[in-house]
């Protein structure tokens, strides 16, 4: 004989479903609100001779009666019914007095949540994101591929069994309280939050939802972690080093130099390096490929000489023809430019190689070196702060953020105050200023050897001593650093 009720975890959080007798299931999960088995069990008791409050209105209802009512809606939901159907029991409804009025809806909302979620960030079969797309709005595939990521981590475990219809604020509630206790970063949490309430928002607009559960729901606040910045000495010294893949190198000194993201560093063709200044027009995503910049506008900023040079050396010496839409930093073939892990790789090594010399260091010494770096947060979108905080030192503040293509000031207004106006012939008299001394030291890049990086790009995985610089600034990962907001 089944049990008269029975329990089951949701985060920290026990949930009980009793038994009915009328349909022979248990019924919907409830939550005890209890954090201790002993007092679920006392509150499942209480429910079963005491009654239920109702989920809307919070009064009691007798055991009996409330398993009356998910029969009826279990029937109603089991039912192969028509919009006439429908129709029929909203009259029924009204004739009661329950209702005023209602429209007719489809049986969407009876769907698993979890089958909606993953439908819904299906970037191939998303109407969400079709529509986005149709009114040229961006939305990108490694977006969508990152909240699929979130629903089966977090959503699918929490929500295994539930109907879309079945989602309520107190749910959703619990589940933001469930993953907090996770210790995860708010900016996670948030993020986590976002893939399962844009969805829900979209369901209410789109009548699958009578109401949005979202609303009001509490976002986590909490300090996000600084990206360091590393000292001028540090940047000259590091240039100064011997890169084993000219590349990286010129990817790197782009970056300081001007600021740009890895995805519009990546996504730089011949066509956009000028005299004097490199026009910044697209960004390069993994899953999206060649795509608009972050904020969607393109823009100019100036090029050190050097920097040019080293620029025009890639375009010259790639291993595909030199026409204006080649992509400076070429990769193995000639649609796509290099992987950004290469580049990610010659900085940990120039970063290892300056801190530790030219002799062979021992594992222990890699570590400490890999945990130096990283207790600092060097990583590459440091040259952006690196570069914005050297540029506020000396130009207009509103002038360095539409440089690094900042749309929103609030990324710029930890590193300066509002600085003296100064157009474009000031600011490159300004970089060459600040960052001349860098270049005329740099250690000037090799001679190419194309075959070999475009045989270490197709190969995959690594050996040796490149397991340990892997642990090296690993927070440098593809998700953040393409295509990054900042």
């Amino acid at each position: 004989m089944p049990k008269n009720f029975s329990l089951h975890k949701r985060g920290s959080i026990y949930y009980a479903q009793l038994w009915n007798p009328i349909t022979h299931r248990y019924s919907t999960a409830r939550s005890t609100g209890s954090l201790n088995r002993d007092d679920a069990v006392l509150t499942a008791n209480k429910w079963l001779h005491e009654g239920l409050p109702d989920s809307i209105s919070g009064k009691i209802r007798s055991a009996l009666e409330t398993m009356e009512v998910e029969s009826l809606i279990a029937s109603i939901r089991a039912a192969k019914l028509t919009a006439e159907d429908g129709q029929r029991i909203v009259q029924a409804l009204r004739s009661l007095g329950l209702i005023d009025a209602i429209s007719v809806r489809t049986k969407k909302g009876s769907e698993g949540f979890i089958d909606f979620l993953r439908r819904f960030w299906n970037y191939d079969e998303s109407l969400y994101i079709k529509d986005k797309l149709a009114h040229g709005q961006r939305v990108g595939k490694r977006h969508a591929q990152d909240m699929t990521s979130r629903v089966k981590t977090h959503w699918e475990p929490f929500f295994r069994d539930a109907q879309l219809c079945d989602i309520d604020k107190k749910a959703l509630r619990e589940f933001s309280l469930a993953i907090a206790e996770k210790n995860l970063a708010a900016s996670t949490i948030n993020k986590t939050l976002i893939a399962g309430t844009t969805a829900l928002r979209w369901a209410f607009e789109n009548d699958m939802l009578q109401s949005d559960p979202s609303i009001g729901l509490l976002h986590f606040s909490g300090k996000a972690e600084k990206r360091g910045i590393l000292e001028p000495d540090e940047v000259v010294a590091l240039f100064k080093q011997e890169w084993n893949d000219r590349r990286a190198y010129v990817a790197n000194l782009t970056a300081s130099t001007t600021g740009l993201r890895m995805g519009e560093i990546l996504a730089l063709q011949a066509r956009d390096i000028g005299e004097d200044r490199l026009y910044v027009r697209h960004s390069w995503g993994e899953k999206d490929g060649l795509k608009t910049t972050k904020n969607g506008d393109e823009r100019e900023v100036p090029l050190l000489p050097m920097v040019r040079d080293c620029l025009l050396d890639l375009v010259a010496t790639g291993p595909y023809s030199s026409s204006d839409s080649s992509y400076v930093f070429y990769g193995a073939s000639k649609d796509r430019p290099m992987p950004y892990k290469p580049i990610l790789k010659g900085l940990k090594n120039a970063l290892i190689k300056m801190s530790l010399g030219e002799s062979e260091p021992t594992d222990e010494q890699l570590a400490a070196s890999a945990d130096r770096w990283r207790s600092r947060g060097i990583d590459f979108h440091s040259w952006r702060h690196w570069y914005a905080k050297m540029m506020t030192d000396q130009a207009e503040f509103a002038t360095v953020q539409k440089l690094t293509g900042h749309r929103d000031h609030v990324m710029l207004e930890h590193y300066a105050d509002h600085k003296q106006k100064a157009d474009f012939e000031k600011m490159g008299s300004i970089v060459t200023d600040i960052f001349g001394k860098i270049t005329k030291d740099a250690q000037k890049p090799g001679t190419s050897d194309v075959s070999r990086f475009i045989e270490q790009d197709e190969r995959e995985g690594s050996n040796g001593r490149d397991v340990a610089l892997n642990s090296l600034l690993e927070n440098d990962k593809a998700g953040r650093e393409i295509g990054r907001t900042a």
